[in-house]
């Protein structure tokens, strides 16, 4: 377990003018607080490591792949990956016909074959060191798995969405190594681990320390 003790960091430490600046999230979501929250902190996140690789897990309809792909640089390559097509029924939130609309022509689109074990691609083909944005299935199960497939393929940063739901947080704790420092940002549904040298101008300050039932309880 990697600790039961998680910092909390303000959302305008990840989230400076330098890194807002010229993002506009309407014409990209259908805005409400919360989200637009989320994914300003998912854009600055990724403005202050600059990857040349993401591979997001969970499309859906593409919002959040969206932001990512207005965050990077247009030389950066963008994976994300949804559930098969053929198992779609399982899960009743997952329009399958407009998996990735909003972000349409700039990513690779990659299909899980089954819930029960997820195979995104061929491991060889698996990009090492790309940044992770987890939004797939949040079950313990399938937390833990995206979190060791990331921490194998040696991600120096991974990002969580809704790591206040039941069993996200806990998933986390008990699958990342140690030299993963991990982070949930203030008024926000987020989470993030890096490890390896920050990047300049990045810093954190603990507003807070909050115990991993804390998080479960979505507090």
């Amino acid at each position: 377990m990697y600790t039961t003790k998680i910092p909390l960091v303000s959302k305008n430490e990840i989230c400076t003018p330098e890194r807002m600046e010229g993002f506009d999230l309407e014409p990209l979501i259908a805005y409400d607080r919360l989200m637009g929250n989320d994914y300003e902190t998912l854009h600055c996140l990724l403005r202050a490591f600059n990857p040349n690789k993401v591979i997001e897990v969970g499309t859906h309809l593409g919002r959040g792949t969206k932001v990512i792909c207005d965050a990077v640089a247009a030389e950066a390559t963008v994976y994300s990956v949804e559930l098969f097509e053929s198992l779609a029924h399982l899960v009743s939130v997952h329009p399958m016909e407009r998996t990735g609309e909003r972000a349409k022509g700039r990513y690779t689109q990659f299909w899980a074959d089954e819930i029960g074990r997820i195979d995104y691609y061929p491991k060889s083909d698996l990009p090492m060191s790309a940044v992770w944005f987890i939004d797939g299935e949040h079950s313990y199960s399938s937390v833990m798995r995206d979190t060791e497939r990331a921490v194998t393929s040696n991600a120096p940063l991974i990002i969580y969405h809704d790591f206040k739901k039941e069993g996200v947080a806990t998933a986390v704790v008990n699958t990342l190594p140690e030299r993963y420092e991990l982070w949930c940002v203030e008024n926000t549904r987020m989470g993030f681990a890096f490890h390896g040298r920050e990047p300049k101008g990045f810093t954190l300050t603990v507003i807070a320390m909050g115990n991993l039932e804390h998080y479960e309880l979505g507090d």
